[in-house]
């Protein structure tokens, strides 16, 4: 009985043994003349932030999606978008004409949507050309506005202003700023 009890530990630590043997780490041999990777000593710096596009874009779709922050219903006809960007500053700035849809006047009416607020005829129009380039051909200057000819809504918080004619159900819209938004899906 003693045999057999020594003759199966002396089976289960040589078992063990192979077991050890075969999962020990192995040094790794590279070959000759190959020069070991360098340690690096510092971290790297940062990889610059990129600047935004420059320029400006025309992308009637894009240019809605970011001035109401929602996409175009087949009820909501863009006939002109232009939407431009300052890489210097970070500036960007939109214009935007088009025949609205109803869900998107009634959006814009809502004071809580966008924060637009009617103008009295009292009230002046805010200014919106912001850089040295005028606002584009089409779209309406401060000379030809009137209460009577628009209806005019501004979002004191954004700047974002609207200005709707009832006849010929066209709204005009632009609004201003700095940095980014995060994108609307």
């Amino acid at each position: 009985m003693r045999t057999r009890l020594v003759l199966l530990l002396a089976t289960a630590a040589l078992a063990g043994l192979l077991i050890a043997i075969c999962h020990w780490p192995r040094p790794q041999v590279k070959p000759p003349g190959h020069a070991p990777a360098p340690v690096p000593t510092a971290i790297p710096p940062p990889k610059p932030v990129p600047t935004p596009t420059t320029g400006s874009t025309t992308d009637p779709e894009e240019v809605f999606r970011r001035a109401f922050w929602r996409l175009p219903t087949s009820a909501d006809h863009i006939l002109h978008a232009e939407r431009r960007v300052n890489p210097d500053d970070n500036s960007w700035q939109w214009f935007i004409q088009l025949h609205p849809g109803p869900e998107l006047l009634a959006a814009l009416r809502d004071p809580e949507t966008l924060g637009l607020q009617v103008l009295s005829p009292s009230e002046t129009p805010p200014t919106w050309t912001i850089t040295s380039a005028p606002p584009p051909t089409w779209f309406p200057t401060h000379e030809s506005l009137t209460h009577k000819t628009f209806e005019i809504h501004h979002a004191p918080a954004s700047g974002l202003t609207t200005l709707y004619r009832e006849t010929g159900n066209i709204l005009f819209a632009t609004d201003h700023g700095t940095g980014f938004a995060p994108p609307v899906r």
